[in-house]
């Protein structure tokens, strides 16, 4: 691994997990929970198909794969993809009422270990 992309994986794990910007999650799958810093945008507007704004809650979280098999979270299934649908994100909002949703899909980067999670609605 070249040393360039080795400073690019630190940077990006230091950005998500301790830069400032960052939120407090818990990320559950089974009976293991798991927090971990990451980044959380919530935003209320999304585009339809021709470009009309429509209002839509997105929600996004991303994460450092380090952060979570650090702490003895499997984000890999038997394949080694990363795979973590169906897992449970709960972080607190502006006001800090905790939310939980569950992951519809998930994408990595798998050159910089960062994997983004696109959250739904989870009734509990």
């Amino acid at each position: 691994m070249g040393r360039i992309l080795t400073l690019a994986r630190n940077d990006a794990h230091r950005i998500l997990s301790e830069m400032g910007f960052e939120t407090q999650m818990t990320v559950t799958k089974g009976d293991l929970s798991v927090t971990v810093n990451g980044l959380t945008p919530v935003h209320h507007i999304a585009f339809n198909t021709e470009g009309v704004p429509v209002n839509s809650k997105d929600v996004r979280v991303s994460v450092s794969e380090t952060a979570l098999t650090e702490k003895g979270f499997t984000t890999r299934n038997t394949k080694g993809e990363v795979y973590m649908r169906e897992v449970l994100v709960s972080f607190a909002d502006s006001t800090g009422t905790v939310k939980a949703y569950i992951v519809n899909e998930n994408y990595a980067d798998e050159s910089l270990g960062v994997i983004v999670l696109i959250l739904g609605k989870y009734a509990e």
